[in-house]
């Protein structure tokens, strides 16, 4: 599967969700899924954070589930924007580059860091409360990478390379469910994936930064 396309060529809607701007997410995540089947073929995968996460099936499970899952509304891709003084945006240009695991070659970690950061950076200077929930990022963090330069882009997620990661990778239970092969008997009272995905997202974020707070803030830089 070849990378994601230039992002400055896909429209980006005034809210954020259509699928004119979410189409670069739903290959964000087809490109991401297939480095995962990637890194999971390497032997150092055997017994690794990401490994333990997404558990010992992922080979059998993403052909039936990668098409489904791509197109959720939220990046699976985590570059540890969120992570704090490790790799915040402040000051980021003399962190230490911490290099990827073993089975995920620099390269493709720099691509996936450079495509989410330009992802989150188009996104959050059209559309702040999307940017939040689309790539994950609280409201502040969403402000100062809307704040950057395109320029600077390159250079500043090239630090966050070794920080490529899928989300919610201390939360094995998430990727147990929606890694489950589906069982439409079993499983036709859930709702799809993609909504499970948000429901997960809001989840995380709400609790740091209020949804009413992230609303507001948008609403005051749209006046501003």
């Amino acid at each position: 599967m070849e990378p994601p396309g230039p992002i400055a060529e896909v429209p980006i809607a005034p809210k954020g969700f259509s699928s004119a701007s979410l189409a670069p997410v739903w290959q964000l995540n087809a490109y991401f899924l297939e480095t995962l089947a990637q890194c999971s073929r390497h032997p150092a995968w055997r017994g690794s954070a990401w490994e333990i996460a997404l558990g010992p099936n992922l080979a059998n499970a993403l052909p039936i589930l990668r098409q489904e899952l791509s197109r959720a509304p939220v990046s699976l891709v985590d570059i540890g924007v969120n992570d704090g003084a490790a790799h915040s945006l402040p000051g980021i240009h003399d962190a230490r580059v911490p290099s990827p695991p073993a089975f995920l070659a620099w390269d493709r970690a720099a691509q996936l860091a450079q495509t989410t950061l330009t992802l989150t950076w188009t996104l959050a200077r059209s559309d702040l409360v999307a940017a939040s929930i689309v790539l994950g990022v609280q409201g502040s963090e969403a402000r100062e990478i809307a704040a950057l330069g395109f320029h600077e882009l390159p250079a500043i997620s090239e630090r966050f390379a070794g920080a490529v990661r899928p989300r919610w990778l201390t939360q094995p239970r998430i990727w147990r469910r929606l890694l489950r092969c589906p069982d439409r008997t079993i499983t036709s009272h859930l709702p799809p994936s993609g909504v499970r995905i948000l429901q997960r997202q809001l989840a995380d974020l709400i609790p740091a930064t209020p949804a009413k707070c992230l609303f507001d803030e948008d609403r005051w830089r749209r006046r501003s």
